[in-house]
């Protein structure tokens, strides 16, 4: 154990929404109901009240540090997107982000808390999921929470149920997620990498009860009733209930959008454990679509959110994930009222004692590391260059087609006598190449000595004909050439032998079926081309 353990009052795990604030902690749970004025805000009265009674339940020492809060925060206002970007590190990356987030939303980061994670990695890109809220939204409940002792960490409760706020490994098929209220539902989509978007829906518990109201004779009494009938499972729906009950069912599957064809949509709140409302959201969606509860485990008087994430965090997978970032700083340890002036006093002593000897190290050194400072800052611009050039050099290194490569092998596989007229070569491997030739078996001979070095996958002969004075024969030949990684390790690509290697050490072989230069000809090959 710890010596400082005591020090710690674990974790505290939040989750706020525009009607109500449920705090966990070790095996106690406690909801409060925010009661807001005109302007959205928390009323005077609310907001003591409820720091006052937060206080109370946490229970926090005057000499313990802040605790660590986990705040989970609805989907309203929040802005969640997918960007490609160039992969670097993790400070180039947030600083490309911010200039992201500079050009694509209407307010500056500054303005915003936000955060991000990677999802993917392809080449010299890689996927980043990016969550963002105005900070103004949420400075209240951070305020009430710092207030209480708390030092909050914030993401989304909607990544939280998905079980995202780290990205999940690829799933197949991809899923949707669907957190049915009491006033307002949330819709997670998803890709098979991770969520793509966000959105608040106007559907929830209380759209069900609002249209059968709609219906002649039926009263609020009676739509409430209905209501807890399908939340408890107790048996089907009255005949008068059934055309409220599929208009509803209607108007939630119209909206959702984005539905994977054979996916899964999955459900949480009070309704995802009605059997009666997944059959029919699943008949209105169609297209294969998969829905099932998506409830993680305990009962309902904690949120899926809170029990998802205290899972998570006690797997050890969420410490890098996607928390949004804020200015709320962390306060230090204070000490008992109650601790006598005269201890106080001494250990403020031994405190300066401690403290002395590194600020007079400070101050010795620090002339030479203002001039370090200021070198680096001159040169961070011209280091900033360097690296854009790098990228960019990196970048057709990869991507270039292999030109000598190839001129090699025709190099070394082109007919004595041969003409080559013109070659076109692409990124993708393809060649096309023009050889005059003076006899029309040599061809022939060409294709294979290129199909034997091993450099190409497939070669052609596409035309064979001919010159107009009947001297040459024209070829137009077609290939494909193999994969950087299938080309390694052939004997012409090797670097020729040093003159000065010691004897008996072994040569490179030459192209299989070409005759070494300036030895005799295979037998059976035709002698040299008299000259006229």
């Amino acid at each position: 154990m710890n010596a400082l353990s005591w020090l710690n009052s674990g974790v505290v795990w939040v989750e706020a929404t525009p009607r109500s604030m449920q705090v966990m902690r070790g095996g106690k749970v406690r909801t409060w109901a925010l009661d807001r004025a005109g302007g959205g805000g928390l009323t005077p009265a609310c907001r003591a009240g409820l720091v006052q009674e937060l206080t109370a339940f946490l229970e926090r020492k005057p000499w313990q540090p802040r605790t660590e809060a986990r705040c989970l925060l609805s989907a309203g206002g929040v802005t969640l997107r997918r960007w490609k970007i160039p992969c670097s590190g993790e400070e180039q990356t947030r600083r490309v982000l911010s200039l992201q987030i500079e050009s694509e939303l209407p307010l500056s980061p500054d303005e915003l808390a936000w955060g991000w994670t990677k999802v993917g990695e392809l080449g010299v890109l890689q996927d980043v999921l990016v969550a963002a809220v105005r900070k103004t939204s949420v400075v209240e409940i951070l305020g009430v929470l710092e207030e209480c002792g708390l030092a909050p960490r914030l993401t989304l409760a909607a990544l939280a149920r998905a079980g995202c706020v780290v990205p999940r490994h690829p799933v197949e098929p991809a899923e949707a997620w669907l957190d049915v209220g009491h006033d307002i539902s949330e819709w997670l989509s998803m890709d098979t990498a991770g969520p793509t978007r966000l959105r608040v829906l106007p559907w929830s518990e209380q759209s069900l009860v609002r249209e059968w109201c709609l219906t002649p004779g039926i009263t609020p009494d009676m739509a409430e009733g209905w209501l807890q009938r399908v939340l408890g499972g107790s048996g089907g729906l009255e005949d008068a209930a059934k055309p409220g009950w599929d208009a509803a069912i209607r108007a939630l599957a119209g909206s959702l959008s984005g539905l994977p064809r054979g996916g899964r949509l999955r459900l949480t709140g009070r309704l995802a454990g009605a059997r009666l409302f997944r059959e029919s959201l699943a008949g209105h969606l169609g297209s294969g679509v998969v829905v099932e509860s998506g409830e993680h485990r305990g009962d309902r008087a904690v949120s899926d959110g809170l029990r998802r994430l205290q899972d998570d965090t006690k797997a050890g997978a969420v410490s890098d994930g996607l928390w949004l970032a804020t200015a709320v700083q962390e306060a230090p340890t204070v000490l008992n009222q109650a601790t006598p002036r005269k201890w106080a006093l001494v250990a403020g002593l031994l405190l300066l004692g401690v403290l002395l000897m590194p600020y007079i190290e400070a101050m010795i050194f620090l002339p030479g590391l203002e001039s370090k400072v200021a070198a680096v800052k001159a040169r961070q611009d011209r280091l900033q260059t360097i690296d854009r050039q790098a990228d960019f050099l990196r970048h057709l290194r990869s991507n270039q087609a292999p030109y000598m490569e190839t001129l090699l092998v025709l190099g070394k596989t082109l007919p004595p006598g041969s003409k080559l007229e013109s070659l076109n070569l692409n990124r993708k491997g393809e060649m096309a190449l023009r050889v005059s030739t003076r006899q029309p078996q040599q061809a022939a001979e060409f294709r294979t000595q290129l199909t034997d070095s091993g450099f190409f996958s497939s070669v052609v002969i596409e035309e064979q004909s001919p010159t107009p004075d009947r001297q040459k024969v024209q070829i137009r030949i077609s290939g494909q050439i193999k994969p950087a990684n299938q080309r390694q390790g052939l004997a012409f690509l090797a670097d020729p032998p040093s003159t000065n290697a010691p004897p008996g050490s072994a040569k490179p072989e030459g192209i299989p079926g070409r005759p070494k230069r300036g030895g005799p000809p295979p037998a059976g090959a035709p002698g040299p081309v008299p000259r006229t």
